[in-house]
């Protein structure tokens, strides 16, 4: 059963009659103290949090709370096994629904970590099989000859050196053998891969089986130090909330009215009650016996600071030597003690105890009354046993009301001040009382402020700031002003401590050199309702830390973390956690330094697996932290479901710590791609980078040309093939595919050959590529296979194109002459011809003298062609031209 389902009455009610069963004692006034503190916390505090709220009040003393712990734990049991089982939140996706039962959540992550042991073993069984990165990743997914981009060639030879040069078939079919280009080569030492780029598959694979291992160590690890925290609080002893208790004396000096009090009450009758009563009315007589007083202190909670200031005027009272003897109650007097885990003693045994001391009552005026019908409660009969009884109000004067005057009525009724204290032995078993107008009159006290209103940080300024004198306010400042500084030191800490609340006043003291630890000023601070509780509500003590000076923040910052230091609880206790978390918190906000925050986190880290945050200002510091660092607010609804309890320190849920895990895994692979692996290609020991259709073309252009050097025609072939497949959109692809003509016109009909050089031609001219270089040489090739078919005027038609293609190719030129020249010389054409011959061979020595006579037998073609000349004029050019080239070689 959760524990918010303690707050319903009946159930509740269950549970005490529960504790009584197993026979526990619980006071009648406990259980209303149970009722109000369950109405006040509200419903969503955790069960370890109640149960520790719950057992001051229902169990006093550190054995009955063990035990009380003990039962508590055992009660929740048995209302959740009477439970049916709660269906999940239907608001929440089926998957972390599933994961919200541990036991899926951990089948779950030891799946992913077998999914990536099996990858990683399948990676480095293909890796170990293939040497390859590509074809790793091939044989990983299966997909051998499936990849876009990625040719599967066969393997090279041990050597690709070219074997030896073999008679060119072209060459030996002219008679005047011709210039002959070879194919397109090309450079691709700039595609070379790094050694980050060839292993970048085998370096992704690794971090995606290193991230799922990481995220699954960290879940079991977390799981552990959940269990072992749990564990060891189980291991825990009392106390499970831990008092601040300095040990430094206290320095606050005993006041001069307290002084004449006491010298007031010593002359107090100390024989009979009933002939003390009896006295006359004068003068007091001289006691024979030492008077005795029985003090019975109201006490609202264990760190009521009006119950302890009484005590410490009770004493300094002691020290002067009178005979008190002290007893706190709660809401009524029936059930007293002496110290907090002390034995519990009933109003009718202190009647018979203490029959002839003096009883004083400091209580208010409410705790005489039935709070439903306003009848006196039955308990006040018995203090009629006593012949005269002092009630001492801590009530303001001037909020008196009807139940004052019914008290005023029955008993010696004076306000708690010490100016009371000291007067009211005259009034001891006379008939005259002074009146509520009296005491009115001399009150110096402000009312207490309207704290439930719009503004009390207002209403809290005018109560310091005024001084009552004759019912009057007359304004002072200075004074009040520290005290409410003093009022917002203590809204620092998260509960109001005595020891604390001084060590604080006493700081502000020695900053301010003034007087704030005396009598007057303590009791305006400590009637507040705030200060009889213990705490002070979270959203006024917000306003109220806001109120103070940086410099006095700083200064009672560094006392209560002086008090702290030096007052620890018991190791391995259960307040231990909780102290440290609030020792880092305050040293956190005090020195605001990396280290200190860092430690402040861990604790709350820790802190947070077995308990709630102990107080909204450290979780506000730590939801501050963030922004501070990295400038950036999150909404508060996006941190809720983003960071557990909201707070970004305290770590990401697990639900957004997979999905993030997932992510990442998601970008690791969608890098590690098909489309990705096509970039990479191995040859003959080297790993390049194909990146773009360009490098993909020269790649395989290198490929084939490596290939046809080796001899190996069909690897050539398909290497060429593969640099076409990106298209005709690169010039590195034109040439590859005249490359790939050029090796298939070697030693096959040259039918076959001119054909593929026509189409090549034609695609080039389709794109308007007619100057190109493989244009050019197209041309060229086609003309030398027609020249060698014997058709020299076709191929001289052809050369021709070759010449407009590149004017000044000379080889083009002198290749179109020669295929003229054997068309002349076989008797075909006319003087037109045989000019227009002798004008082209002109201009190529006009161009370069040094060509025609660097060409085999030129000369000797030369001189043939002079012989055959039908006219004189061309005799002599071309004669002129063999002069000019003997020249030449004769120079």
């Amino acid at each position: 059963m959760p524990a918010s389902d303690l707050h319903a009455p009946l159930v509740l009610t269950g549970f005490l009659a529960f504790l009584r069963a197993e026979g526990l004692e619980i006071r009648p006034e406990a259980e209303q103290k149970a009722l109000r503190l369950l109405a006040e916390v509200g419903p969503g505090v955790s069960a370890e949090r109640l149960k520790a709220y719950l057992a001051p009040l229902l169990a006093p003393g550190r054995a009955q709370q063990k035990r009380f712990y003990l039962l508590f734990d055992r009660f929740l049991a048995q209302e959740a096994a009477k439970q049916p089982p709660q269906p999940a939140a239907e608001g929440e996706p089926w998957p972390f629904r599933l994961l919200a039962h541990r036991r899926y959540y951990f089948l779950l992550l030891s799946l992913l970590l077998v999914a990536a042991c099996l990858i990683g073993i399948r990676t480095t069984d293909c890796y170990l099989a293939t040497r390859s990165l590509p074809a790793t990743y091939t044989c990983m997914l299966d997909l051998s000859g499936s990849l876009p981009g990625v040719v599967h060639l066969p393997p090279p030879g041990e050597k690709l050196d070219p074997p030896p040069p073999a008679p060119d078939s072209l060459r030996r079919a002219f008679s005047m053998p011709l210039p002959l280009e070879g194919p397109f080569e090309v450079d691709i030492s700039d595609l070379r891969a790094s050694w980050r780029q060839r292993y970048r598959p085998l370096l992704k694979a690794l971090a995606i089986l290193l991230l799922l291992m990481g995220y699954l160590f960290y879940e079991l690890y977390r799981s552990f130090r959940r269990k072992w925290f749990r564990l060891r609080s189980r291991r825990r002893f009392p106390p499970y909330l831990w008092h601040i208790q300095s040990q430094e004396p206290s320095t606050l000096t005993t006041a001069p009215d307290l002084y004449q009090a006491g010298q007031r009450l010593r002359q107090m009758p100390g024989a009979s009650l009933v002939s003390a009563k009896a006295q006359p009315a004068t003068d007091l007589p001289s006691p024979q016996v030492a008077p005795r007083y029985l003090v019975l202190v109201e006490q609202r909670s264990p760190r009521d600071h009006l119950a302890r200031y009484v005590n410490l005027q009770i004493e300094q009272l002691q020290d002067q030597g009178l005979i008190i003897e002290r007893f706190y109650f709660g809401q009524n007097p029936r059930s007293c003690w002496q110290e907090p885990e002390g034995e519990e003693v009933s109003l009718e045994t202190l009647v018979a105890r203490f029959a002839d001391w003096h009883p004083v009552v400091v209580a208010e005026s409410e705790v005489f009354f039935d709070p439903v019908h306003g009848a006196w409660e039955p308990w006040v009969n018995q203090l009629a046993t006593w012949p005269e009884v002092v009630v001492m109000s801590p009530e303001n004067p001037l909020q008196w009301g009807s139940q004052v005057q019914q008290l005023a009525a029955r008993f010696l009724f004076v306000p708690a001040t010490l100016e009371a204290l000291a007067a009211w032995p005259q009034w001891w078993g006379r008939a005259e009382r002074p009146s509520l107008a009296d005491w009115q009159s001399q009150n110096v006290y402000p009312p207490l402020p309207d704290l439930d209103g719009s503004e009390p940080r207002s209403a809290l300024r005018a109560y310091f700031d005024t001084r009552y004198d004759g019912g009057h306010a007359q304004y002072r400042r200075g004074q009040g002003r520290h005290l409410y500084q003093w009022l917002c030191s203590c809204a620092i800490y998260p509960t109001l401590s005595w020891d604390l609340t001084l060590a604080l006043g006493q700081a502000l003291e020695q900053r301010h050199r003034t007087s704030l630890t005396q009598p007057e000023q303590m009791f305006q601070l400590f009637a507040l309702p705030w200060f009889r509780e213990g705490e002070i509500p979270p959203p006024l003590r917000a306003a109220l830390i806001r109120e103070l000076p940086r410099e006095v923040e700083q200064e009672a910052r560094r006392t209560i973390v002086r008090i702290l230091r030096d007052n620890p609880p018991p190791t391995g206790s259960f307040a231990e956690p909780h102290h440290k978390l609030l020792l880092a918190a305050q040293e956190a906000q005090l020195y605001a330094d990396l280290g200190h925050n860092i430690r402040l986190i861990r604790r709350a880290q820790d802190f947070s697996l077995h308990d709630e945050m102990p107080d909204f200002t450290v979780t506000d510091y730590l939801r501050y932290l963030p922004r501070h660092y990295t400038r950036i607010s999150l909404p508060a609804t996006l941190s809720r479901w983003l960071f557990r309890e909201g707070i970004g320190p305290l770590g990401l849920r697990s639900w957004v710590r997979a999905t993030l895990v997932v992510g990442a895994i998601m970008l690791i692979f969608s890098t590690f791609s098909v489309a990705w692996q096509s970039q990479l290609q191995t040859f003959a020991g080297e790993t390049y980078q194909v990146r773009t259709a360009t490098d993909h073309a020269r790649y395989f252009l290198y490929v084939g040309n490596r290939y046809a050097a080796a001899g190996e025609k069909a690897a050539a072939a398909a290497a060429y093939e593969a640099a076409l497949k990106p298209g005709w959109e690169s010039e590195v692809a034109i040439q590859a595919a005249y490359n790939r003509i050029f090796l298939e016109t070697r030693g096959r009909e040259p039918e076959k050959g001119i054909a593929a050089l026509r189409a090549l031609q034609d695609s080039l001219l389709a794109q308007g590529a007619v100057s190109s270089a493989v244009y050019r040489r197209a041309a060229y090739h086609r003309g030398v296979l027609l020249y060698e078919a014997g058709q020299p005027a076709e191929a001289a038609a052809v050369f021709a194109e070759a010449v407009e293609a590149a004017p000044g190719d000379l080889s083009a030129r002198w290749a179109e002459g020669v295929a003229r020249s054997q068309v002349l010389l076989s008797g075909e054409g006319g003087l037109e011809s045989w000019q227009a011959l002798a004008t082209k061979l002109e201009a190529i020595q006009g161009q370069d003298p040094a060509f025609l006579p660097a060409q085999p037998q030129g000369l000797a073609l030369l001189s043939r062609l002079t012989r055959q000349a039908p006219d004189a004029e061309v005799q002599q050019r071309l004669r002129q031209l063999g002069q000019g080239g003997q020249g030449y070689r004769d120079g």
